[in-house]
């Protein structure tokens, strides 16, 4: 059973409502996160004031509910900072197999696993937030966090993402993947408006990718590194309708900008860019086959091909926490709480 939250009012009181509610999981994900012993303690704090300032600058709202969390939850602010932007204090390459068709009977699909290391499982919960200034929107989140694994508002706009290791060069100017994705939760209607928000702000230190969709039946897949952003629409792909991505470079725009197997040692991701070629080579061979259904993609997800499966169960230390399938049109979440092979998907909603 997947926790859940309800949560409404301003940015702060929402992050006070998770804090005060999930106090324990809070400090739980806290100590299993800030742990830095590779990183002097002047550059943790330097970063933590830097990424406060400039968040705080480009998303006050966002900063507001991280606020309120540690209100919420007792800990030190500096804390929840820590949580929320360890990262890009020291570095995460992330992991997660997307999918995203265009032509199903109910519109533009988007689906995702959401590959974690095995105690991450725990650390997972459903959030329905309905800000005082801002769209309702339902999404899979992070004790502590503001972050996304996947999600939709109230428009239908719906976004799943996966990681995507770069250099680990950190541009200054730039901001957390995670805020992106949250401001596209609260205030984007559309693909196009989504894609606007992207292409105003650089990355911080690490890539990412997101599909995102919407309810008048667009899709498009973002990567994102910093310094480069690359588009790609279902049309201009090999396969009509359908979008791909695992955590490599797909893009010839980001081509240079791939990190690589020392950087995946470094992080503590080895064998990385071998599991998420095999999985794209998965999802090469079954996507055009699969159903352009909901049921089509809960399959995919549950793929267990000898080479590069898709619902993962320890492979380079990855297990599949969830897997996550969302209509744009009929603004419906379906998710698991567990391997997407094991447990089943079940139906969330703004109303529910």
């Amino acid at each position: 059973m997947v926790a859940h939250l309800e949560a409404s009012g301003t940015p702060h009181y929402i992050g006070f409502q998770h804090g005060s509610t999930f106090a324990d999981e809070v400090r739980a994900c806290r100590d299993f996160y800030c742990r830095f012993p590779a990183t002097p303690p002047q550059m943790v704090d330097e970063a933590i004031d830097h990424l406060q300032a400039i968040h705080s600058r480009h998303f006050p709202a966002m900063v507001q509910e991280m606020r309120g969390i540690a209100d919420g939850s007792g800990l030190p602010y500096r804390d929840v900072l820590a949580l929320n932007f360890f990262a890009q204090i020291v570095g995460e390459a992330g992991s997660c197999s997307n999918i995203g068709v265009s032509d199903s009977p109910q519109g533009p699909i988007v689906a995702k696993t959401s590959d974690l290391r095995e105690v991450e499982r725990d650390f997972l919960f459903i959030k329905r937030a309905r800000p005082d200034d801002g769209l309702a929107y339902i999404q899979y989140t992070f004790y502590g966090t503001v972050w996304n694994e996947g999600g939709f508002n109230a428009s239908g706009l719906s976004i799943v993402n996966s990681g995507l290791m770069g250099q680990a060069t950190l541009r200054r100017e730039g901001v957390a993947g995670f805020a992106l994705q949250h401001a596209a939760l609260s205030r984007c209607t559309t693909v196009d408006e989504t894609v606007k928000l992207y292409s105003e702000h650089d990355l911080a230190k690490w890539g990412g990718t997101i599909l995102v969709a919407d309810a008048a039946g667009g899709l498009v897949l973002i990567e994102k590194l910093p310094g480069s952003q690359a588009l790609r629409q279902p049309l201009r792909e090999s396969h009509a309708g359908l979008l791909i991505h695992t955590n490599h470079v797909v893009c010839f725009e980001n081509g240079t900008l791939q990190g690589d197997a020392d950087l995946e040692s470094k992080y503590g991701y080895s064998g990385l860019l071998q599991n998420s070629l095999a999985r794209y080579a998965t999802l090469e061979r079954i996507a055009p086959e699969t159903g352009h259904s909901l049921s089509g993609l809960q399959e995919a997800l549950r793929n267990h091909s000898p080479s590069g499966p898709i619902c993962q169960h320890g492979q380079q230390g990855l297990h599949s926490a969830a897997g996550i399938v969302i209509v744009p049109r009929t603004r419906t979440m379906w998710g698991t709480a567990g391997y997407p092979c094991q447990t089943p998907f079940e139906p969330y909603t703004l109303a529910d």
